[in-house]
């Protein structure tokens, strides 16, 4: 058997400062199925870094990617050895 400490027999917990099961919410006539906003979302969205995180992504897409040319020794070969691919069959049918 474990041995309280006299304090500890004679401690009661303190009394709740609100007694909840007795608490009502009165329900306001001008606010009858509105929602209540508690945060502003553009808050949260800074407050949780997502803000910043979006400005990095939006400055590296801003952000020009050189695009390589083609050497026209290899543009050559390409043309010389293209294959025409008619895609347009007689025997289709055309949809409009």
């Amino acid at each position: 058997m474990i041995q309280l400490s006299p304090e500890a027999e004679t401690f009661s917990a303190p009394e709740p400062a609100v007694d909840w099961s007795t608490l009502t919410i009165i329900p306001s006539d001008d606010q009858d199925g509105e929602a209540t906003m508690l945060v502003d979302e553009d808050a949260v969205f800074e407050a949780y870094g997502f803000k910043a995180a979006e400005e990095e992504v939006a400055a590296a897409a801003a952000e020009e990617v050189p695009i390589p040319s083609v050497p026209p020794e290899i543009q050559q070969e390409m043309e010389e050895t293209a294959i025409h691919v008619d895609d347009k069959a007689s025997l289709e049918p055309l949809i409009d």
